[in-house]
């Protein structure tokens, strides 16, 4: 993510836009691959009564630096500066880097892939502390692997061993909720504007729009802890899928009623907020 940012940064030396585009395609690879990894990091490191808490840490995280990247964003920071814009998550790409370099391996890799005992004890101390069951805790490791016959440890798993197909299937069932996001968090200041707000109205909204989204995911740490994971997924879901058709149909008739384009506006606050409690 350094080097993608790295060359996008020289591209706005240059008079050249295939840099940029080749520094988008190299970001847009890595950037996916992050999440997945740090969410599996957070959980694999964390003790079983606050893993489903600090995984939603990661989704905390990203959602204050897009805040803080919007606000650099507007024309009167730092949007009248491309090269500068680029340039400021470099520094502290570079120190996280330098701070990865510090941390050692899960404890739960070292134990299963690497089956390197002591290595995953050290590991498990660092994180946890040095506790009377970590013993315990690495024998169920061990466990898991050995109480699942049927899969093999390999992607073909997902396809061919059922119960795993399932829960495939059920994941990216789920993720058809987080596709409006993207699009929305990158265009919304685009999208308001379109529909007739004021462009300094839209600029506020977005900054908004972030703000609240934050807001919800330190919400819904504490709610992990007091709700199951599905009724709090199916009660945002559904929120979220409402809150899209309030956008969507007070966004197409904006122009025979004012209003229209703040109700539009109101379903785009209340996806956000659904979003942010079911990320």
């Amino acid at each position: 993510m350094i080097l993608a940012t790295s060359i996008q940064l020289i591209a706005t030396l240059t008079k050249y836009p295939e840099i940029l585009i080749a520094g988008r395609v190299i970001g847009s690879f890595f950037s996916p691959m992050c999440d997945s990894v740090l969410i599996l990091y957070l959980q694999e490191i964390s003790p079983v009564k606050i893993r489903g808490a600090l995984s939603s840490l990661c989704a905390t995280g990203y959602f204050v630096m897009a805040l803080f990247g919007m606000m650099l964003g507007m024309k009167n920071i730092l949007g009248h500066n491309l090269t500068i814009l680029l340039g400021v998550p470099i520094p502290p790409g570079l120190a996280a880097l330098a701070f990865l370099l510090y941390l050692p391996e899960t404890p739960k890799f070292l134990m299963i892939v690497k089956q390197n005992r002591l290595a995953a004890k050290k590991s498990l101390v660092f994180y946890q502390g040095d506790q009377p069951t970590n013993d315990e805790i690495l024998d169920e490791f061990i466990y898991e692997t050995k109480n699942e016959p049927d899969a093999k440890g390999s992607l073909s798993d997902l396809l061919f061993v059922p119960y795993l197909r399932k829960a495939l299937l059920l994941a990216n069932a789920m993720l058809v909720l987080t596709v409006p996001f993207f699009a929305i968090l990158l265009s919304s200041t685009y999208f308001l504007m379109e529909i007739d707000i004021p462009s300094h109205v839209a600029q506020l909204s977005s900054t908004f729009l972030a703000v609240v989204l934050i807001l919800t995911c330190f919400i819904a740490t504490y709610l992990l802890k007091s709700f199951g994971r599905r009724p709090l997924l199916n009660f945002s879901g559904i929120g979220s899928i409402i809150s899209l058709c309030v956008f969507a149909i007070a966004g197409k008739f904006y122009e025979q009623n004012d209003i229209m384009k703040y109700i539009a506006l109101s379903g785009m606050v209340g996806y956000m907020v659904c979003y942010g409690y079911d990320y």
